[in-house]
Order: structure tokens, then sequence, then C-alpha cells
């Protein structure tokens, strides 16, 4: 997906850009509020999926067509909806990752949760697989980390907080996954964002508040 670009306003509208052109390939208002992020799936040719204040996630195959091809409404599978703290904690979606290479999507939402999917390319939708809990605030990163031959999701939120969990792909299909429990680092302060590298294995590093930069090493031993 080199030579596309993809972008999410405020209005709601998700917009593909051609770099080879500068043709517009898809110029579209697909959520009701704030389109907060936005991923291009790894392999597939314009396909993508965005996520929104108006608390959905949306599949695309723009090569298909710009009309979403599945709409995942995160607030009606929100645990929280049976206890109604969802009127006053939406799960709202803030932020979005897939992995390189597989066909999971985590979303981290303003419900403190971590909503993981994965995508079936034959039927061309989403599938719910897991909600992880263990943020007390909002969670706003959500990172698969960039190591090699791993499955470890990143995650950190405003309550300082940053988890590993590392998600199993050797799960029968029919079965509830239960992943192991994640390595907590408390990091002190709001997390604004999470990064990893294929060069600094087991190393995560993020931004928060203040101006400073902090790499944290050996992460999965700090359990």
């Amino acid at each position: 997906m080199e030579s596309y670009l993809a972008t999410c306003d405020d209005a709601g509208y998700v917009v593909i850009i051609d770099l080879r052109n500068d043709a517009v390939q898809m110029d579209k208002s697909c959520h009701e509020s704030i389109c907060s992020t936005i991923q291009f799936l790894p392999n597939q040719i314009l396909k993508l999926v965005s996520g929104g204040m108006d608390c959905k996630l949306n599949y695309y195959d723009v090569e298909i067509n710009v009309e979403a091809l599945d709409i995942i409404n995160i607030h009606e599978i929100s645990p929280s909806v049976s206890n109604h703290s969802t009127m006053v904690n939406p799960p709202f979606i803030h932020h979005l990752d897939v992995t390189c290479n597989f066909n999971r999507i985590a979303c981290a939402t303003n419900d403190a949760s971590i909503y993981v999917f994965e995508v079936d390319y034959e039927e061309d939708v989403l599938m719910h697989t897991q909600c992880l809990s263990g943020h007390a605030l909002c969670a706003n990163q959500s990172h698969f980390t960039r190591w090699p031959l791993t499955n470890h999701l990143a995650t950190a939120g405003n309550d300082g907080k940053l988890m590993i969990w590392d998600l199993l792909d050797n799960a029968d299909e029919d079965e509830t996954i239960q992943y192991p429990p994640p390595v907590t680092i408390e990091h002190g302060c709001k997390v604004n964002w999470v990064s990893s590298s294929e060069i600094l294995s087991n190393s995560i590093m993020i931004s928060d508040l203040s101006s400073t930069l902090t790499l944290y090493s050996n992460v999965i031993a700090q359990s």
C-alpha cells in the first residue's frame, strides 16, 4: 500500500489518495462523528478499517465499493452495556492497529477496554474474538509489536499503564480465546503513543505528556 495514503478527519470523512497521480480514490463521510483512526490491512489491495467517536469500526474494500462491507458497533458488544456504564463512558475508538502478518485488529477505546477482531477475507466480515480488560482509565493506544515471530500487543492509556499482551494464535475457532495475563508496566503518567521496532526486539518506546521519550527494554521479562 506504499502508493496510497488514507486520512480521516473530525467530520467523519475517510479519504484515500493515489500518490502516483494524486487521484482521489475515495472521499466519503463514513462515520457519524469524528473519525479518529484508520489503517490499511497488510497485503490486501485497498482494504482498510477505520474507527471513530461514533463507537463504530468500519471495514472497506475500496477496490469493490466505497461503502463499508461490515460495520461493528462497539457499544453493542461492550461488557459495560449490562451495567449501563457506557452511558457515561462510551466506547469511543481512540486508536486501532492491525498485525503485519496476520488478520487481527485491536481497538483501544474510551471504556478502558481493548477489542480484538479478526478479518474473514472469504466472507469479508469482521469477527469479534476478545475484549481485553486491564486499564483503569481510557485506553488510547493499541500497537501490535514489530518484534519478529511474536503475537504481542502493547496497549496504553490515561491510567499511565503500559500493558503487553501475548495473543495466542493456536486457539480453535469454536472456543473462547483465553489470553495469558498481561505484563504491566507502571509508567506513571498518560501515554500518548506506543511504538516498537524489528531491530530492538522485546523493547517498547513511548511518548507521554512530557518532552521525553522513554524506551523500555526486556519488557516481557518485567512480569
